[in-house]
């Protein structure tokens, strides 16, 4: 087989965010984790789904801030604010409050939870079963 390396066991993302929970951090902001690389970009959303209970990892780049959750969530984001919320696993169960297009129901593996809009300055999204990825965009658009 192919030759390991032992720094293949965990990537720079991996080790800054390791450290910092070490450290006793709640919220963790990844600058950079997007760019211009998808194995990269579906690792480190990975690392967030992974470190979720430990800390609030967010993916930031120019456009978007991506967190993973689960659970009930109340998140003050601009009214307006473009948004896409994408199942991780494929048992996901959600309500949301605050959205132009409300969730209530199973969120299957796709492309459902696609291209909503926030109302109101406080959205809840309440995961039930399973993780999603949550992408707040900057801009209008």
């Amino acid at each position: 087989g192919a030759g390991h390396h032992q720094l293949q066991d965990s990537s720079d993302s991996a080790q800054a965010v390791a450290f910092a929970v070490g450290l006793g951090a709640k919220r963790i902001t990844l600058l950079g984790a997007t760019a211009g690389r998808l194995d990269h970009t579906l690792a480190n959303i990975s690392l967030a789904a992974a470190c979720r209970e430990d800390a609030g990892l967010h993916v930031l780049d120019d456009s978007c801030d991506l967190q993973v959750l689960s659970g009930l969530r109340r998140l003050d984001v601009p009214a307006g604010a473009p948004l896409s919320i994408v199942p991780l696993t494929p048992d996901v169960r959600i309500r949301t409050e605050g959205l132009q297009w409300e969730l209530d129901e199973p969120l299957e593996l796709g492309t459902r939870g696609l291209s909503n809009r926030a109302l109101a300055e406080e959205i809840t999204i309440d995961v039930t079963e399973g993780l999603v990825a949550l992408i707040i965009f900057h801009s209008a658009g």
